[in-house]
C-alpha cells in the first residue's frame, strides 16, 4: 500500500490566493460602491424633483402680488423672504445658427436690465411654530435651502430682438460647449450657455439673433389677465336671453288679465261670431298687442351687478360672491287698465348670474352686453333708447385697502349683435345722416376712411332715419356700512368719446373705440353717469334705509369720464372709471422665466451640490 502525500495549504498559499481575489474582486466591489452611492444619489434626486414639482405649481398658480406676502402658504411652500431688484445681463449674440463653431465667438454683447424676484423657501416647523430655512428630503434627511428666482429676463432678450439658444446640450456642438466652458460659462439643464453673478442671477447669455417682432406680455395691451371661469365672473349671453323671457312672462300675464276680464270681452263682438274674448285667446292676437305696448318707449331695463366679499374673518375674505339681476319696467295700458307701478312690476326680476369664488383676489367680471331689446319683429333692428346699469362693490372688491387689487367689469359689445345680424338680414341701415348703406364685414374693419368703422362699436337706437347712441345710465349703489367702497372701474369696447376733431382733446386719431356721434351740432356719448330720477327706472329692489345710488365719477369736461382715485395704495395711480382695452394693464405681469435653486447644505463639500430647474410661469 502506498502512502498518500498530503501536506495541506501552506500560509503563502493563502496569502497568494486571498492577493488574486482581492485583485479579481476589486473591481466589483469598487462597481458595486459606485452602483450604491449613483443609487442613492438618484434617489436624493427624486426626493428634490418632487418637491421642485410641488414648489413650482405653486408659483404658476399664484401671482406676483400674492406670492410677494411672506409666511405659510402650506406644507410644500413657506416663504421666508421675498427680494425684488434689477440686474444686467449681457446677451453675446451670434448672427444665426450656422455662425455657432469653434473659434467663432460673438465679438460683442448688448446690456439689458430686467426684473427678478428671488423668494427664498423655508419650513414651517408645526412643534415649535417656527420657520426653519432649511427644507429636509431624502433617506438621509439632508438639509436643503431653496431659491426660486422670477424673472422677465427672456422677454426682455426678445423684445430686443435677441433668441436665447438652448442647444448646447446637442453633441454637434461640444467643441462650441469646451470654449465656453473654458470662459467660465455653465450648460444649463435646458442646454443654454450662462455666467452668474454673485446673486445668482444670469449677467451673461448666448444668444442668436431673432427678426420676429415681439411684445412683451407683460406690458401688452389690451390684457385681461385670465379668462378663466373658476377665477372671473363669466356673463355670456344671459342678460339678452332673459329679454325673450321677459316678454314670453310678459304675454303670459296678459292673458291672465284676459281671463280675469273674460265676462267683459266676451261681450264685446269682435266679428265672424267672435268675442274680444275669443281674438285674445289667439296668441298672434297677443303678440301683436304685445308689440303694441311697447312701441312706445315704455318698456325699461335694469341691470344690477353686485361684487362684494363674504365672509370676512381677521379683515380677510374668505370668498367673493358675483351676482347679475335683471329687473324691467313696463308702463302701458291693456284692454282699459293701465299699469306701470313698482308692484305692477315685481313680477319681471330675474337672477341670471350668481356665484361664489373662492379666490385669492376679488374676481373681474366679463360681461356680453346688449342694451334691452325691445321689439323682435323681423324690420326692426334697433334697441330701446335708454338702458340702466347698477354696480355695488364694496372695500375689498373696489381697491380700498392696498393688498386687494380691484375687481374690473369689462362690459364687451360681441363681434355681431342682435341689431347687426338684422341688419346683415335687411342688407342697409340709416346711419345718422339718413341715408342707408350697405354694411359689411370688410367695412366694418378695413375702410381707410372709417365711414364704416365709425358707427362699428355703438349700439344704436333709431328714431326716424336717424341712429342715436343708446343712452346707457351707469350708477353706483351705496351702502351705508360701507361707505369707503369705490365704484368698479369698467373697461369697454363700446364707443363713448365724440369723434369731433375740431374740439381740444377730442381724440382724432383711427382707433375705433374713440369714434363718437356727432349730430346736428349735438355730441351723443354712449355713457350717461348721473342720478338720473328718471320715473321710468326700474325699482332695483335697493334697501333704502341703508343704500343709496349716487353717480359714478362723471366727467369734469368734455375730453374724458373723471378718475377713480384709490386711497391707500400710493402705489397704483388713480383710472379713469370708464376707459377703453388698450388702457388695460397689469403691472405684475404675466409671462417669467422660472428657476428653482436647490443647495444642499450636508454636502457642502462635494462638487454637484446645486440643483436647478428651469420653467416658464404663465398667465396668473
Amino acid at each position: 500500500m502506498s502512502k498518500s502525500n498530503n501536506k495541506g495549504i501552506s500560509l503563502i498559499d493563502v496569502i497568494i490566493a486571498v492577493a488574486v481575489l482581492s485583485i479579481l474582486i476589486s473591481p466589483i466591489i469598487h462597481q458595486v460602491i459606485t452602483t450604491v452611492d449613483t443609487s442613492s444619489k438618484a434617489k436624493e434626486k427624486q426626493y428634490v424633483i418632487d418637491d421642485a414639482e410641488k414648489v413650482m405649481e405653486y408659483f404658476r398658480s399664484n401671482s406676483i402680488k400674492e406670492l410677494s406676502e411672506k409666511g405659510y402658504k402650506g406644507d410644500d411652500v413657506v416663504i421666508n423672504d421675498v427680494t425684488e431688484g434689477k440686474a444686467t445681463v449681457f446677451a453675446w449674440t451670434y448672427d444665426s445658427l450656422a455662425d455657432v463653431t469653434p473659434g467663432n465667438f460673438p465679438l460683442g454683447a448688448s446690456g439689458f436690465d430686467y426684473n427678478y424676484t428671488d423668494f427664498e423657501l423655508g419650513t414651517y416647523d408645526k412643534a415649535t411654530a417656527s420657520i426653519s430655512p432649511y427644507e429636509i428630503l431624502g433617506r438621509e434627511n439632508n438639509r436643503y435651502t431653496r431659491t426660486v428666482t422670477i424673472d422677465d429676463m427672456n422677454n426682455v432678450l426678445l423684445e430686443s430682438n435677441s433668441r436665447v439658444l438652448y442647444c448646447f446640450k446637442d453633441s454637434a456642438y461640444s467643441d462650441v460647449v469646451s470654449e465656453l466652458l473654458d470662459d467660465g460659462y455653465e450648460i444649463t439643464s435646458d442646454g443654454a450657455a450662462v455666467k452668474y453673478d454673485s446673486n445668482g442671477h444670469v449677467n451673461n447669455i448666448v444668444c442668436v439673433k431673432s427678426d420676429s417682432t415681439y411684445t412683451n406680455p407683460n406690458s401688452a395691451t389690451p390684457l385681461i389677465t385670465d379668462i378663466d371661469s373658476e377665477k372671473m365672473a363669466i356673463i355670456e349671453g344671459d342678460a339678452s336671453s332673459i329679454d325673450n323671457q321677459f316678454q314670453e312672462d310678459f304675454i303670459a300675464n296678459m292673458m291672465s288679465i284676459v281671463m280675469h276680464k273674460k265676462k267683459e270681452l266676451e261681450a264685446q263682438p269682435y266679428g265672424n261670431g267672435q268675442t274680444m274674448y275669443d281674438y285674445y285667446l289667439d296668441k298672434d292676437n297677443l303678440n301683436d298687442a304685445f308689440d303694441d305696448a311697447r312701441q312706445s318707449n315704455d318698456f325699461y331695463r335694469m341691470i344690477k351687478l353686485s361684487v362684494k366679499a363674504e365672509d370676512v374673518v381677521g379683515g380677510k375674505p374668505t370668498r367673493y360672491r358675483v351676482k347679475c339681476e335683471v329687473y324691467y319696467k313696463a308702463q302701458y295700458t291693456f284692454i282699459g287698465e293701465s299699469f306701470g307701478t313698482d308692484s305692477d312690476n315685481e313680477k319681471f326680476r330675474y337672477t341670471v348670474f350668481d356665484r361664489t369664488f373662492h379666490t385669492a383676489e376679488p374676481p373681474d367680471v366679463f360681461f356680453i352686453y346688449e342694451p334691452f331689446v325691445k321689439k323682435t319683429d323681423a324690420s326692426y333692428y334697433s334697441y330701446a333708447g335708454v338702458d340702466y346699469i347698477l354696480i355695488e362693490s364694496d372695500s375689498y372688491t373696489s381697491g380700498v385697502y392696498a393688498d386687494y387689487d380691484p375687481s374690473k367689469v369689462y362690459l364687451i359689445k360681441a363681434d355681431s349683435s342682435w341689431a347687426e345680424e338684422v341688419v346683415n338680414k335687411l342688407n342697409a341701415t340709416a346711419y345718422d345722416d339718413g341715408v342707408a348703406r350697405s354694411i359689411s364685414e370688410d367695412k366694418k374693419r378695413n375702410d381707410s376712411d372709417l365711414s364704416g368703422q365709425k358707427y362699428y362699436n355703438y349700439f344704436y337706437n333709431v328714431v326716424g332715419a336717424v341712429n342715436y347712441p343708446v343712452e346707457i345710465n351707469i350708477n353706483q349703489i351705496k351702502n351705508n356700512s360701507d361707505s369707503e367702497a369705490l365704484p368698479l372701474q369698467i373697461i369697454t369696447n363700446i364707443s363713448w368719446r365724440p369723434n369731433d376733431a375740431s374740439n381740444s382733446g377730442y381724440v382724432g386719431d383711427n382707433t375705433i373705440i374713440n369714434k363718437g356721434v356727432y349730430i346736428g351740432g349735438t355730441d351723443y356719448r354712449q355713457f350717461n353717469l348721473d342720478t338720473t330720477s328718471d320715473a321710468f327706472k326700474p325699482n332695483p329692489g335697493i334697501d333704502t334705509s341703508s343704500q343709496s345710488i349716487v353717480a359714478y365719477p362723471n366727467r369734469t369736461n368734455d375730453t374724458h369720464i373723471d378718475r377713480i382715485v384709490f386711497p391707500t395704495d400710493t402705489e397704483r395711480t388713480s383710472v379713469y372709471a370708464v376707459d377703453v382695452p388698450t388702457s388695460d394693464t397689469v403691472e405684475y405681469g404675466r409671462l417669467y422665466s422660472m428657476t428653482v435653486k436647490y443647495h444642499n447644505e450636508d454636502r457642502a463639500s462635494e462638487a454637484d451640490v446645486y440643483t436647478y430647474f428651469t420653467g416658464a410661469k404663465g398667465a396668473d
